[in-house]
């Protein structure tokens, strides 16, 4: 008998963080920007081969599901979303001020097998899964002054995924395969 295998599991976590804080105190003549900026690129390859005179298996799997692809990215003046239970927010005082979050997430996966044999069975699954969030905000009690520019705030979100599961087989008396993505 011929077996082959491959897995591929991912966890990834990602947190991007530009923050004025919670009792700054900034004063500028000119602009002052709080820019986050996160980009990933994720690519993952993985095949199976599994060949026998006898009887040839082989699968592959990769789960992004279990463990998903989370990323947060966030920019901020002060930190409470609410006035409940904030104390106290940033103080800005600058010609304009500007805030920016924009996460760029790629992820491209391709996972295959192949089995032949006198029998042959084969499977390839892919799973994702992308949670996060990406946001962009002045906080409750925070004190914002710009003297001509204004305030500008902005949250992009971009991404970029494709998958793809393959399973083929040859036997010669018989030979089954079957593929899933989701």
């Amino acid at each position: 008998a011929g077996i082959g295998a491959a897995l591929d599991f991912g966890n990834i976590q990602k947190f991007t963080t530009a923050a004025i804080l919670d009792g700054a105190h900034v004063t500028a003549r000119g602009a002052v920007n709080v820019d986050a900026l996160s980009v990933e690129a994720i690519h993952s390859y993985q095949a199976a081969v599994g060949g026998s005179i006898g009887v040839g298996v082989a699968g592959t799997t990769a789960d992004y599901y279990t463990h998903p692809v989370t990323t947060n990215t966030t920019a901020s003046v002060g930190s409470c979303t609410s006035s409940t239970g904030c104390t106290t927010g940033a103080t800005v005082n600058a010609g304009s001020l500007g805030l920016d979050a924009n996460d760029n997430l790629t992820l491209g996966i391709i996972t295959g097998e192949l089995s032949a044999g006198a029998a042959a069975l084969g499977a390839g699954t892919l799973e994702v899964q992308v949670n996060g969030a990406t946001n962009a905000y002045i906080g409750a009690l925070s004190d914002i002054t710009t003297n001509s520019g204004g305030v500008t705030v902005n949250s992009t979100y971009t991404d970029n995924l494709s998958g793809t599961a393959v399973a083929g087989t040859g036997g010669a008396v018989a030979g089954d395969a079957a593929y899933a993505s989701i």
